[in-house]
Parts: structure tokens; C-alpha cells; sequence
């Protein structure tokens, strides 16, 4: 929650905390919810947020693909 933006504006912390928010997708979604719900922005606007929501989207299902144990039926 500290490093989302959701407390905290993202542009208001340091160097090092601002780098670090960067990291965690729920920054990420909450800059697109404000764009959405308080902005009326589309998908134009909203492209390049989306498009590293979908990034992490995919590291960490490709993650857990790799390193979750098999099953055995």
C-alpha cells in the first residue's frame, strides 16, 4: 500500500522509493484506476500502463508455471 500511490502519491517519495514502487504491479493498476474512474481516460491513453500491467501479468504466471511443482494425477 506504500508504494502503490494509494496513501502516498508515487511523485511525491524519494529517488529510491519512487524506483522502487515501479516494482510492484499495484502502483501500476491504481495509476490506471485513477485515469479510468477519475480522469474518464481510455485505452489510447492508457496504453503504456496496461501494456506493463500485462508484463508482470506474465512473469509471474510464467513464474509459478516454473517453479510450482507437477501434480500427478
Amino acid at each position: 500500500i506504500n508504494f502503490s500511490g494509494l496513501l502516498t502519491p508515487v511523485s511525491t517519495l524519494d529517488g529510491a522509493a519512487q524506483a522502487l514502487s515501479a516494482a510492484f504491479p499495484a502502483a501500476w493498476f491504481h495509476s490506471i484506476s485513477v485515469g479510468v474512474f477519475a480522469k474518464g481516460l481510455g485505452f489510447a491513453e492508457l496504453r503504456a500502463e496496461l501494456a506493463v500491467l500485462a508484463g508482470f501479468a506474465f512473469v509471474i504466471i510464467g513464474l509459478a508455471a516454473l517453479l510450482l511443482p507437477r501434480q500427478e494425477p
